[in-house]
């Protein structure tokens, strides 16, 4: 009893030695504000996390900076502390800037930040105002950059010819004769409110106006931050589901091969005298989507990150190509006809064969017109669509050549400016909140189909917006507008009725049985016999399954049809397979995710 005693107060004695004082919470309260900066910094590069969203190469030299000017802020207050608190300060900023020295090793990070419109070379110099040769160094690697593009593409860098009449005309020519170099860096005016360097970008080598700055800016924000695995990413924000995982385009390992290239097209000559109809199912009608699959990367599946499904393509049959002729067969869907000889898309036909250049059926084809196709105006269409372009460019196809390109959208974008929401959204989030339903995402061909499905609920919902405002403001004042004006049955309409006409089948069994149940000839809920014959002792004989009768009431779970529900009852323990209608939906190209075009 005496040991026992002694035993439990040095156990005692222990637990109190281990209490936190108020030295150590002090300790942690400043651990925390020193290593919150740190993990805003490594979510930031790794992309926020939002899905399709990778960190930019523009945003390293930037980030190191602020860590090491709060490494540094922190070593002044413990300048004259003794702890070792202060000594893990001090090895962290060491560790840290061996790390930034190590980015001298390449100029893309110095590029990629001098390109960005509001810091250009201005932020070098302002940054590193201690170190002349710091700013020189970066100044030389633009420069040196800029003149292996302008070598590596002369067409870009040819000026125009000028005719000068007069003297005042050679004048004026010679002043403005810069190179569009000079243009941009010695601009003193900066583009302050440029959060997205790559829609800038874009922009300029549409228009044409700085070629070879822009070809180097989108080659330089094509490439990550950092190389982050999938489950670091989203470990901030706990997300498991697959629906909240970023669709890829390459297998999930290393070295991460595309497999899937899904392209949707859209002719916006086909809407005129369409109605939407609901849910825009009558615009979704007439999508046409390709579904590309490399032949030698078919065997790959992705499965430990997102759920992959590339046999799943729910708008026609996929077709298998060989690597070396993807470029041309992407190119294909960009120039006349577009896609017109594929059929609108279905989700009746799916692919089974595993061969390169499988066609679509030829029942699934049109007639092409037999006159000499008309060259169209292009509007490319994605999901992040930067992404989109960087995983084109790297099967060996840029769509940002095309003559034709008019504009890039964005649904993320687009739909993030109309709810006016502070982060974009995933493309399942979106075909949710149109009532939109989506089948076997992550298959590149759907994505693109339902991206396209996405941006036209995104345009015919701003455009009832519109029209509702427009006539609130001119109706009279003691006169609301009517909601009915813009109400059309939806998915969820559909759902509520499917539930309550199920309710209602159940509640009519419900009655059946017990009337049966009054009437005695139905036994009852765990009675084997109930007919006033003599009781038999149970044996191990007598222990069987539930009766045929309950089975069959049960029925299966139904299959994954109509609004979200399961199919019908069922009989025999089965469960039926029709359900309300799937709805419609559509993506973008996409290589597992895909960009929409039109």
């Amino acid at each position: 009893m005496h040991e026992e005693t002694a035993a439990v107060s040095q156990s005692s004695k222990s637990i109190k030695h281990d209490l936190l004082t108020h030295d150590d919470w002090d300790c942690l309260v400043e651990l925390g504000d020193l290593l919150e900066p740190f993990k805003d910094a490594t979510i930031r590069l790794q992309g926020n996390p939002i899905e399709g969203r990778h960190g930019a190469l523009w945003e390293v030299l930037p980030t190191m900076e602020l860590l090491l000017e709060t490494l540094e802020r922190k070593k002044t207050e413990l300048q004259y502390v003794h702890s070792h608190f202060k000594t893990c300060v001090n090895l962290g900023w060491k560790k840290l800037d061996e790390y930034y020295a190590l980015t001298d090793r390449t100029t893309a990070y110095r590029v990629a930040t001098a390109l960005h419109p509001s810091m250009r070379l201005l932020w070098f110099k302002v940054k590193w105002s201690h170190r002349s040769d710091w700013y020189d160094g970066a100044v030389k690697a633009v420069e040196t950059m800029y003149a292996e593009y302008s070598s590596r593409y002369p067409e870009l860098s040819t000026p125009p010819v000028h005719v000068a009449s007069d003297s005042l005309t050679r004048f004026n020519h010679c002043a403005s004769n810069k190179s569009e170099f000079d243009t941009f860096f010695d601009n003193k005016t900066l583009t302050l409110d440029c959060v997205d360097p790559l829609a800038f970008w874009s922009g300029q080598y549409l228009a044409g106006t700085m070629p070879i700055l822009s070809r180097m800016a989108l080659d330089l924000y094509s490439v990550t931050a950092m190389s982050a695995e999938t489950e670091r990413a989203f470990s901030k924000a706990g997300h498991t589901a697959s629906s909240d995982r970023p669709r890829s385009s390459t297998y999930e390992k290393p070295p991460r091969p595309i497999t899937e290239i899904g392209i949707s097209t859209l002719d916006t000559r086909d809407l005129i005298g369409v109605a939407p109809g609901n849910n825009c199912e009558a615009w979704f009608a007439l999508v046409r989507t390709r579904h590309l699959r490399i032949a030698e990367h078919a065997h790959l599946r992705n499965g430990d990150f997102v759920a992959g499904c590339p046999d799943k393509f729910e708008f026609g049959e996929s077709e298998f190509v060989a690597q070396r002729d993807t470029p041309s067969k992407i190119a294909e869907c960009f120039r006349p006809p577009y896609s017109r000889d594929i059929a609108p898309s279905t989700r009746e036909v799916r692919s089974t064969k595993l061969e390169a250049g499988t066609p679509v059926k030829s029942q699934d084809r049109m007639t092409a017109p037999s006159e000499q196709p008309e060259r169209r105006r292009v509007i490319l269409l994605g999901h992040d669509v930067g992404q989109d372009i960087s995983y084109l460019r790297s099967m060996g196809y840029n769509p940002l050549n095309l003559d034709n390109l008019l504009e890039l959208l964005d649904t993320a974008s687009m739909f993030r400016a109309m709810t006016r929401e502070p982060s974009p959204r995933s493309l399942t989030h979106i075909l949710y909140t149109f009532e939109i339903a989506g089948w076997n995402l992550h298959n590149a061909g759907n994505d693109a189909a339902y991206t396209m499905h996405a941006f036209l609920g995104i345009a015919l919902r701003s455009a009832l917006d519109d029209r509702r405002e427009a006539l609130e403001a001119n109706a009279p004042k003691n006169r609301s507008v009517d909601e009915d004006t813009f109400k059309t049955p939806t998915l969820k309409e559909e759902r509520e009725e499917a539930v309550r006409l199920k309710a209602e089948q159940a509640a009519r069994e419900a009655a059946e049985r017990v009337h049966e149940l009054a009437q005695g000839w139905t036994d009852g809920p765990g009675e084997r016999d109930n007919d006033g014959g003599v009781a038999v002792p149970p044996t191990l004989t007598d222990v069987s399954a539930p009766s045929d009768v309950t089975n069959a009431r049960r029925g299966g779970r139904g299959g994954k049809g109509g609004s979200g529900l399961g199919g019908g009852r069922g009989t025999n323990g089965h469960g039926g397979k029709s359900g309300g209608n799937r709805g419609g939906g559509s993506n973008g190209t996409g290589m597992n995710r895909g960009s929409s075009w039109w």
